[in-house]
């Protein structure tokens, strides 16, 4: 009787740390866009989508553990010209407390030029999975500040362990920029209103 306990408890711990297939993954993405208001201010895109995902991903799977995290994020935008000193270009998003603190009271939710927003999925600690959900409009958004991206578009969504990030792919998590970003998401589910 012990014996066969014990196999299901392995059996439960397998389960739990195999990672989603990629039609679950799809159904909280799907979830995800649909939660959110339309329209909705584009420099907030990376914390809503982050707070809505770990909150939703949460309620769907239950016995996994879901972390929303902030920090810095870059990618890789254009490509590095031919020779083994030339380097590629990233555009992205660099946490900096120094630049925060400078800016004063006025800010009342993360500037998202200084710091992004995403997801991990820490279930099995050995293979860690990166979330974003933003990435299908960080090209646009480079554009929008005048920034050259000559590379391939980044997918619709990430959802990747770190090793198999795409190229030039960075997530650094800060603790204060988390502790930061999630002190104001409780005015964004004001914003948003309760997502059942």
């Amino acid at each position: 009787m012990t014996k066969k306990i014990g196999r299901k408890r392995q059996r439960r711990r397998r389960s739990r740390t195999r990672g989603l297939s990629p039609s679950e993954k799809q159904v909280i993405v799907d979830w995800v866009w649909e939660s959110l208001p339309n329209p909705y201010q584009p420099l907030r895109r990376c914390l809503h989508l982050a707070m809505l995902t770990e909150r939703l991903a949460t309620k769907i799977h239950p016995h996994r553990r879901f972390l929303f995290q902030a920090g810095t994020a870059f990618w890789l935008s254009e490509a590095a010209p031919a020779g083994p000193e030339e380097q590629g270009v990233q555009f992205g998003s660099e946490w900096s407390v120094d630049r925060l603190k400078a800016r004063g009271d006025e800010w009342r939710l993360p500037p998202m030029l200084e710091m992004h927003c995403w997801v991990v999925d820490v279930t099995d600690p050995n293979r860690v999975q990166v979330i974003d959900l933003s990435t299908r409009h960080i090209a646009e958004q480079a554009s929008q500040f005048g920034h050259t991206w000559s590379v391939e578009p980044l997918p619709d969504f990430i959802w990747s362990p770190r090793e198999g990030l795409p190229y030039g792919t960075q997530y650094v998590a800060d603790p204060d920029a988390t502790q930061y970003a999630r002190a104001h998401c409780g005015i964004l589910r004001i914003e948003l209103g309760e997502v059942g």
